[in-house]
């Protein structure tokens, strides 16, 4: 809800914000954080680069420590509600049909393991209180345009140290990209993959079609013995995908994605610079 520049003026105001102000405008919003983040622990994420330098200012003659920082609006934010419930009431009508379930993706960084860590796990309580999903898959370290269906077959040898948190670190998460692949595949229901932000998922419009498509068999055979096993891995049970944007929460359903609109996948080549997905 806070940012170092905003486009549209008209939505924010300019103020001067401590962290704390920051933390506890955020958990209003989201109130499952301080479960797993204090306001140290928040404090910790907050970059220089992403939100400014601190500047001191003298409060009821107390120097306090903060940043200018553009605040999204309360009316704002009720428009944002109203998309949230809208998406909500959908969601409760087909529960007997559809699941939802979330993913999220960190880039490659130098921050250290628990910074990382706590990003993800921020992402991972965004999607639980916005979309809300039953279960969330992650992949700790990925650029946004890598293959989804080779993530975590990929060897680490070509990222950071510091990026290796495995996701049976995360606090509800369950599992990784392959293993989201695999509850789709035996998943008896239809499926809303939620995501955070189009990069969320993928920069590459090809590798999100070729995910959505996916359909492969695998003959496993003992010659011992007459036995034969075929394999069968699908995606065609994801039959939404759903990015929330921030402002609002966007529905993109497979049909019109591989065969509607052929414009449509190409949103997912939309990303212009680093996204933030953890606020």
């Amino acid at each position: 809800m806070f940012f170092k520049n905003a486009e549209n003026k008209d939505l924010f105001d300019y103020a001067f914000c401590t962290m704390t102000d920051i933390y506890n405008n955020i958990t209003k919003q989201l109130p499952r954080p301080p479960e797993f983040l204090d306001t140290s622990k928040f404090g910790k994420l907050i970059k220089d680069k992403d939100f400014g330098e601190r500047v001191s200012k003298r409060v009821e003659g107390k120097t306090i420590k903060g940043r200018m920082l553009y605040k999204l609006k309360d009316n704002a934010i009720g428009n944002l509600v109203e998309t949230t419930s809208a998406f909500r009431t959908k969601i409760n009508n087909d529960v007997s049909n559809w699941i939802n379930v979330g993913y999220v993706r960190k880039s490659p960084g130098i921050e250290s393991v628990a910074t990382r860590q706590g990003l993800l796990e921020a992402m991972i309580t965004k999607l639980m209180d916005r979309c809300p999903c039953y279960y969330i898959f992650a992949y700790t370290s990925s650029t946004s345009s890598s293959p989804i269906l080779e993530r975590d077959f990929l060897a680490d040898s070509n990222t950071n140290s510091n990026d290796n948190v495995k996701t049976t670190s995360l606090a509800y998460c369950d599992g990784d990209t392959q293993a989201v692949v695999d509850f789709i595949k035996h998943s008896i229901k239809k499926i809303r993959l939620c995501v955070i932000s189009y990069s969320g998922l993928s920069n590459n419009p090809d590798n999100v079609a070729i995910f959505l498509k996916y359909e492969k068999m695998f003959l496993m055979c003992l010659f011992h013995t007459n036995f034969c096993w075929i394999f069968y891995r699908s995606c065609k049970m994801s039959k939404s995908i759903v990015v929330d944007h921030g402002s609002h929460i966007e529905s993109l359903s497979r049909y019109s994605l591989l065969h509607e609109d052929k414009n449509k996948i190409e949103l997912f080549k939309s990303r212009s610079d680093c996204v933030k997905r953890t606020t």
